[in-house]
């Protein structure tokens, strides 16, 4: 979920992990459904006077929905004591209205791939 775009995602995926070391290089693709908003083409502007006085600058928002292709490549730690794993990954949302690119960082808990180190 990005909470600063107002966008959802679910998506499956499936992937192959290949060791690095002890760590975990892994890519992923699947589908995945997008339920969000993209920033639209108005702006418009609220003035008003206070004792400061000021301008606020609004803008216009499109909702939309979408079916798409999400792909994503990352690189997970070696396992912790807890058996966790702490990943870095980049992925994009590839869909008709708005494709989607994003990095993030990952706790993995479970089975990850082969390795057992």
């Amino acid at each position: 979920m990005n909470t600063r775009n107002r966008q959802l995602e679910l998506a499956a995926l499936v992937g192959y992990g290949l060791p690095l070391g002890r760590s975990l290089v892994y890519g992923a693709a699947g589908v995945g459904y997008l339920n969000g908003r993209q920033l639209g083409e108005y702006r418009y502007t609220a003035h008003y006077s206070g004792l400061l006085g000021s301008e606020t600058y609004f803008y216009s928002y499109r909702s939309y929905q979408a079916l798409g292709l999400p792909a994503e490549v990352g690189i997970l730690s070696p396992k912790n004591r807890a058996g966790g794993r702490w990943g870095l990954t980049f992925q994009a949302n590839f869909n008709p209205e708005q494709t989607v690119y994003c990095a993030l960082v990952s706790y993995w808990l479970g089975v990850s791939g082969k390795s057992n180190r």
